[in-house]
């Protein structure tokens, strides 16, 4: 594992466990990784056709029946999400698989269920 993955690694054990004694829950908002994810679906980095795009899928999915649109808002969730960490760290490979090895089921579903509120959050008015 090069330095990248190794500093990747650690950087989503920290951020799905929280900081206790620094009064931080897991997958804390205001953490630095969820800002800049919530920078990179507004078209902060990639543009506005970005967000744009991500609004049209996010409405396209709401649209789903319920198990269909949980399941479309979670791929799109992940896939933004491992684009915006290639991004961020350019150098590391197969991101989705290290966060599968990396995170316990739960912090996966409680990390996934953060990222998609933020996509929701896209289109709520």
């Amino acid at each position: 594992m090069n330095k990248t993955n190794e500093e990747l690694k650690d950087l989503l054990i920290d951020y799905t466990k929280g900081d206790e004694r620094a009064g931080h829950e897991p997958c804390d908002s205001n953490h630095w990784i969820r800002r800049f994810y919530r920078c990179y679906i507004d078209g902060s980095y990639k543009g506005s056709r970005h967000y744009e795009s991500n609004c049209e899928n996010v409405r396209e999915a709401l649209k789903l029946t319920a198990g269909r649109k949980k399941v479309r808002l979670t791929m799109l969730a992940r896939t933004n999400f491992r684009e915006f960490l290639q991004v961020e760290f350019p150098d590391s490979k197969n991101i989705g698989k290290l966060i599968a090895e990396t995170l316990t089921e739960r912090q996966n579903e409680l990390l996934t269920k953060e990222l998609v509120d933020d996509l929701v959050d896209l289109v709520r008015e």
